[in-house]
Formats: C-alpha cells, sequence, structure tokens
C-alpha cells in the first residue's frame, strides 16, 4: 500500500476523525480513500461494530459472543481505542466497513519503569470491502492513535504465516517465545510416585463468582513474583488490577479450557502455588503439557518449589495422560526436572543466549524434544512507534537484547 498523507480533523469530541486527503488516495484497484472516513467507534455504534466482527470471522468459528465479553473483560476498555472505516457518505450513521482495535496494557522491561503498550487485535473488514487497502489505512489510524496516546510499543499477534507477512510490511517484528520441551519419564513410574491427595487439585473457572477467593490468592502470588524478580519477566503484561483477575484472567482460561492447578499450604487453605496448563490434543502439541505459568508463594524455598512443580506435573500426567512438557525456562529450574523428564541436565536453559528477534521456528516436531532448546513461533510480533522504528529500538525500549516472556493467559 502506497505511503498515506493524513490530515486530523479539529474536533472538540474526545474521539478524533481522520480523513485520507485526495491526494495519495488510490489503491491499485481504484479504491479512493479520501471516500472514507477513519475515526475512533461510538457509543451507540457497538452493536453494528460486533455485528461486523461476528460476520467477518464466522469463517474462523468465533463467534460475536468472544468480542463482546472481550470488551465487558477488560477493566482498560477505552472506546477511543476502537478505530473504525466508514464511508464518507454515510458518516452519520452509516455501515461500518473495517476495523482494528487498541487494547492498553502495561509491559514489564529490564528497566525500573513499565512500559505503556496498544495491543493490536479484532482487525476485520467486511468482506465486501476486502483489498481495497482499507484495513491498512485502518491500522495506520490506529498508530497514529496510539502515537496521540504517548505509546510508544505496538503489540499483536497471528497465527497467519499471510498476515505475518503483511503486519511485517507495517513495520512489525517478529518476537519469537523460547521454551523448553521435553520427554518425560513412562506413565507409569511418574504415577508410582504421585503423592495421596487429599483434594482434586484442579480447578474449573465458572463465570460467576465462586472461583472469587482462588483467583485473589493467584493474583498475590503473581504480584508477590513479578515484585521479586520482574527482569527476568520483561514482555509480560502488568495485572495491577483485581478486576483484570476477576474478569479478564477468568474469561480467558475458561474460554480456552485450560487446567488450573493449585495446592494449599499445609497449614490451611491459603494456596502456595498455582500452575495454568494446556493439554495439547489433536494438534501438533498433542499430548504436550504446556505450562502458561507457574508461581509460588515467597516463603517456599527452592526445593520446596520443585516439589510443587514435579507435583503439577504427576498430577498431569495421572489425570491427563501426557507424554511431554513444554515450559517457559522463566518457570522452572532445571534441577526440577530431575526423575521427571529423560535427559534432564543441569546446563539446559541456563547458559543459552536467546536474541530478542532471531532464532525462531514454527513449530515442535516429535522426535527432537528431549530437553531440547526450542523457538516457538507464536505470532507475537513488535511494532516501535516512537523515532527509532526497527529492532534496535524495541531493545532500547525492553532495555535488553534478549527474548522476552509472554504469557499466554494475557492474550487479546
Amino acid at each position: 500500500m502506497s505511503a498515506i498523507d493524513i490530515q486530523v480533523e479539529d474536533t472538540q469530541k474526545k474521539d478524533s476523525s481522520i480523513r485520507l486527503r485526495k491526494d495519495h488516495t488510490e489503491e491499485n484497484d481504484g479504491t479512493k480513500l479520501s471516500n472514507f472516513v477513519f475515526r475512533a467507534l461510538r457509543k451507540h455504534e457497538e452493536k453494528s461494530w460486533l455485528d461486523l466482527l461476528g460476520l467477518a470471522f464466522a469463517d474462523k468459528g468465533t463467534p460475536r459472543e468472544f468480542f463482546r465479553k472481550n470488551m465487558l473483560c477488560d477493566p482498560w476498555f477505552d472506546i477511543s481505542g476502537i478505530r473504525v472505516c466508514q464511508r464518507s457518505s454515510e458518516a452519520d450513521g452509516g455501515t461500518l466497513v473495517s476495523t482494528a482495535r487498541v487494547y492498553r496494557r502495561k509491559m514489564y522491561t529490564r528497566t525500573p519503569n513499565t512500559l505503556q503498550i496498544g495491543a493490536i487485535g479484532d482487525v476485520a473488514t467486511a468482506n465486501t470491502y476486502r483489498r481495497r487497502g482499507l484495513a491498512g489505512s485502518v491500522l495506520h489510524d490506529a498508530h497514529h492513535y496510539m502515537q496521540s496516546q504517548g505509546i510508544q510499543l505496538s503489540v499483536l499477534h497471528t497465527s497467519n504465516a499471510k498476515l505475518k507477512t503483511y503486519y511485517a510490511s507495517h513495520g512489525y517484528h517478529s518476537v519469537p517465545v523460547h521454551s523448553d520441551v521435553y520427554n518425560l519419564v513412562s506413565f507409569s513410574a511418574a504415577a508410582q510416585n504421585t503423592e495421596v491427595r487429599t483434594a482434586n487439585p484442579w480447578v474449573q473457572f465458572a463465570e460467576d463468582d465462586r472461583d472469587t477467593n482462588i483467583l485473589s490468592q493467584m493474583a498475590v502470588l503473581h504480584a508477590s513474583t513479578m515484585e521479586k524478580d520482574v527482569k527476568a519477566y520483561a514482555g509480560c503484561f502488568v495485572r495491577d488490577s483485581a478486576e483484570y483477575w476477576m474478569k479478564w484472567v477468568r474469561n480467558v482460561v475458561s474460554r480456552a479450557g485450560w487446567a488450573v492447578w493449585v495446592t494449599p499450604s499445609t497449614a490451611g487453605d491459603n494456596i502456595v502455588a498455582y500452575g495454568i496448563v494446556r493439554i495439547g490434543a489433536g494438534d501438533v502439541f498433542d499430548g504436550v503439557l504446556q505450562v502458561q505459568e507457574f508461581f509460588c508463594a515467597d516463603v517456599l524455598d527452592d526445593a520446596q518449589r520443585s516439589q510443587h512443580f514435579q507435583r503439577m506435573v504427576r498430577d498431569a500426567i495421572e489425570t491427563h495422560a501426557v507424554t511431554r512438557l513444554r515450559v517457559l525456562p522463566v518457570f522452572v529450574k532445571p534441577s526440577w526436572l530431575h526423575g521427571l523428564v529423560m535427559d534432564a541436565s543441569d546446563s539446559v536453559s541456563q547458559t543459552t543466549s536467546r536474541p530478542l528477534l532471531e532464532g525462531s521456528t514454527l513449530i515442535v516436531r516429535a522426535g527432537t524434544m528431549s530437553g531440547s532448546e526450542q523457538w516457538i513461533d507464536t505470532g507475537l510480533m513488535f511494532k516501535c512507534l516512537n523515532t527509532e522504528p526497527t529492532d534496535a529500538g524495541i531493545g532500547m525500549l525492553l532495555g535488553t537484547t534478549e527474548a522476552c516472556v509472554f504469557l499466554a493467559v494475557d492474550s487479546f
């Protein structure tokens, strides 16, 4: 798409509208972008916006309700971050034809400060208006909006290879997520070591308030870990809102069907460790226990943390018959894996340099998983919005040139 010269209309409204000038606004197919208005969504248009998303994502099986819940469960929701495209002749209430949403978040970095970011999601164009350059123009408008809000970094993720190339053409860089994948010891061997449990450690989140106490305690464990070792979690989103835990985390975990593992202290019902895991089934991670996150109370020593991690994995082996383990290095020490995995080595994950923007592989293949280091391209992409729009600029913002950590629970 050709460069776009934009003009911001002088309005007194909270959301600014953007019209494209008549020069440099004709796409290769003859579409005149000057015939469209790019602006923020208005409150009375929410239903039309949800209808647009529902229709656009129908072929992917994503229902309209998915986007409605994302809107309702986001404590930092700001309607001005929903950018829409509308024909100029229909500016007073016509049909919305394209959209992208900016999710407002904060990110941990290796600097003393957190970073305000804008996460791009809900990108969609009505079927009859596709291939006219409108999505790219809405994305450009979203970048302009983020810059006006002082946001320096934009984040998105996509599992579509073509879309990755498309977003790369708009200045986004792929950020692979580093993880280690191991073959677990045999089911029978691990089961023999499983302790007798007096209560079911697996929790199923519901949409009501039954799990509020558990979520509150999980939030405390997560926050204490971040405060103690924040540099290790550069790239993670800040979860400093109880509402985020009660609504967003509950919604994402229950919707994805992930399993939540908790263990109470011996002195009472307080949770001293929790894990969120995904059991792969029918995909490239079939039979793989994927640890999305694992956090323990500060009072636990290393041996106790290791004991809880091993207990969680063994419970998963016993309950779900998984055969492999995928875990981010930040969640586990190599010594914790002895007795659980084949060919565990104390050197794994500790001495390898992990660059921020290099070394990605698309999938993990069976037969190469025993103690092997993997770069998983989850489709996570960053774009620097300041004066240094390069990978070097991204590294300066994050305060590191090493790999970042992104927790799937924070997916947008």
